[in-house]
């Protein structure tokens, strides 16, 4: 019976030896996903995220994990396939629609929910709150590019508080992409 238990630990101590032997790690690429903020330069690689809206457009996310800050952009061409290329909010120069979001994650939502968030708007009281996103490469397994954009306060919009914008500049996207199962 000693002999069973013996040949039993050398068979398992072999294998798990053989197979740590022949073990192959594959290093996961780095994510890089950065802008500056008025000033102040971010990482929002936290649970990043990168999906497809239909054939026309996608929707890329992010969170500084350290200020709760979000950033998320839009970038599509309604009734036209998504292509690479340079999209704009809702103006001339560009292949279709972009929208840059920006969440401070210092600022409480507030009552009315809109707190801390800012967004691109094409013309608010007569300023240019614009953006831009340009797509370098998109893959099945990978996304690529640039971004900026001159943001808004939703709580300005609304008329819920004084006049307040951001400027995102700066931004870079490469976001290797993880297949859901």
């Amino acid at each position: 019976m000693k002999n069973l238990f013996f040949v039993a630990c050398a068979v398992i101590g072999i294998s798990l030896s053989s197979c740590q032997k022949g073990a192959k790690v594959i290093p996961v690429p780095k994510t890089v996903f950065t802008a500056t903020i008025d000033g102040k330069t971010e990482d929002f690689t936290f649970n990043d995220t990168v999906r497809s809206i239909g054939p026309n457009g996608l929707y890329i996310s992010g969170m500084n994990q350290a200020t709760n800050d979000h950033i998320m952009l839009y970038a599509g061409a309604s009734g036209e396939t998504f292509a690479l290329g340079t999209y704009v909010t809702e103006g001339p120069g560009g292949v279709g629609n972009a929208q840059v979001f920006y969440r401070d994650g210092s600022v409480s939502p507030g009552a009315n929910g809109y707190g801390g968030y800012y967004y691109t708007y094409n013309n608010y009281l007569g300023v240019d709150y614009s953006g831009s996103i340009t797509y370098t490469t998109v893959t099945d397994s990978l996304v690529k590019g640039t971004f900026s954009g001159f943001v808004v306060s939703e709580n300005s919009v609304v008329g819920a508080t004084a006049l307040s914008a951001k400027n995102v500049t700066d931004g870079k996207f490469t976001i290797y992409i993880r297949q859901q199962p």
